[in-house]
């Protein structure tokens, strides 16, 4: 009997795993700042593959947040769900669980709407190789790596993205 119970905690703990991994991509693709806050803890960090940290706690995800939501939201309403320009498409996600800590590995293909050409285009591969840890009976994001590969340099470029991000927006 323990050894089903055991399971289906384990069970329940993937599958809120996995729902961070998808609220973070809506997240993304929404700007919504209280998302955020439902998916990652006090002292998150998100880093880039290389090692550089981008953001170090959740006020600072917060703030880049609001950076994107006027670059790439700005009609977005108080209280309405809105999109942005981009789509964050997950795959592959691999999540290992050990005890209250957890990693998942995933891909991410962000999409954006190229103006010129008049159709959607892949503009960056990421995988991303998030940790998170269970607080309070909660599963939070306390750290995401993200691997970008920016395969679409003239989208970047165009959505002054990655690389090109300008640098008032960098932090």
């Amino acid at each position: 009997m323990n050894q089903k119970v055991d399971q289906l905690m384990a069970l329940a703990d993937r599958l809120s795993v996995q729902d961070l991994v998808i609220k973070y991509a809506k997240a993304r693709d929404t700007t919504d700042a209280a998302l955020y806050r439902e998916i990652f803890s006090e002292d998150a960090v998100i880093a880039s593959g290389a090692g550089k940290v981008l953001s170090n706690g959740l006020d600072a995800i917060l703030s880049k947040v609001a950076n994107d939501r006027v670059r790439f939201n700005p009609a977005s309403q108080p209280g309405v769900v809105s999109y942005a320009i981009m789509r964050h498409d997950i795959s592959n996600i691999d999540i290992s669980l050990r005890g209250d800590a957890a990693q998942s590995d995933y891909y991410v293909n962000t999409l954006a709407y190229n103006e010129t050409a008049k159709r959607p285009e892949i503009i960056s591969c990421a995988r991303n190789v998030d940790e998170y840890v269970k607080r309070n009976g909660r599963w939070w994001i306390v750290k995401s790596t993200l691997n970008f590969g920016w395969e679409n340099e003239e989208m970047g470029k165009a959505l002054r993205l990655g690389p090109y991000t300008p640098p008032e927006y960098r932090r």
